[in-house]
C-alpha cells in the first residue's frame, strides 16, 4: 500500500510541477519555484485529487491544480499549512537552496 501512496502521490507531484509550467522531474529549482509547486501540490491535495465529469472520476489536469491553487485561500487554515510546510521543508532540508523531484516528495510525504 505504502507504494501505491507514494506512487499517487508523485504523479500529483508530477502534475504540480507541469501546473506551475515546469516539466520534467529532473528539474533542480530555486527555493521560490520549488514552493510554487509544493503549494500548488498542497492545494491539490486539500481541496481534491479528483474530478468527477458526468459520474466518472478522473485524475487532475495541469488546469485542475492551477485552478485549486488560484481557490485555496478559500481554505480557512491555508496560511497554517504554508507555515507548516515551510517548517518541514527546514527541518527535512536545512539550508537547500535548490530542489529536485526527490526532495520535495520526501517534504510533502
Amino acid at each position: 500500500i505504502e507504494l501505491l501512496v507514494r506512487s499517487e502521490a508523485d504523479v500529483l507531484l508530477n502534475v504540480s510541477f507541469q501546473a506551475v509550467g515546469i516539466f520534467g522531474q529532473t528539474s533542480n529549482l530555486g527555493r521560490t519555484d520549488a514552493f510554487d509547486v509544493m503549494e500548488a501540490y498542497m492545494a491539490s491535495y486539500v481541496l481534491g485529487t479528483e474530478v468527477s465529469i458526468d459520474d466518472e472520476k478522473r485524475d487532475l489536469s495541469p488546469g485542475d491544480v492551477r485552478t485549486l491553487r488560484k481557490n485555496i485561500g478559500s481554505y480557512p487554515r491555508w496560511e497554517e499549512l504554508k507555515k507548516l510546510l515551510q517548517a518541514s521543508t527546514e527541518e527535512l532540508a536545512p539550508e537547500k537552496t535548490r530542489f529536485d523531484f526527490q526532495l520535495m516528495s520526501s517534504i510533502l510525504l
